[in-house]
């Protein structure tokens, strides 16, 4: 995939390496953004995610479980 496709929309990157960066490229681009936006400390990563909970407000946003499904 064309480098460019892993870009977060809020943080451009005009210097990618090549058209297809390498995965190592890929990643510190990422880890970048994420320090940036000080949230580098919050993401876990080789980790299983058993469960999720979503805070009082957001799932007061979301549609039932079965809607979703749907």
């Amino acid at each position: 995939m064309p480098s460019h496709l892993y870009e977060f929309s809020f943080a451009p990157d005009p210097r990618w390496s090549r058209r297809f960066a390498p995965q190592g490229a890929i990643q510190a681009y990422v880890e970048d953004v994420a320090r940036r936006e000080g949230v580098l400390d919050s993401i876990r990563t080789n980790t299983e995610a058993r469960a999720q909970r979503a805070p009082n407000a957001l799932r007061a946003a979301l549609p039932p479980p079965a809607a979703r499904s749907a």
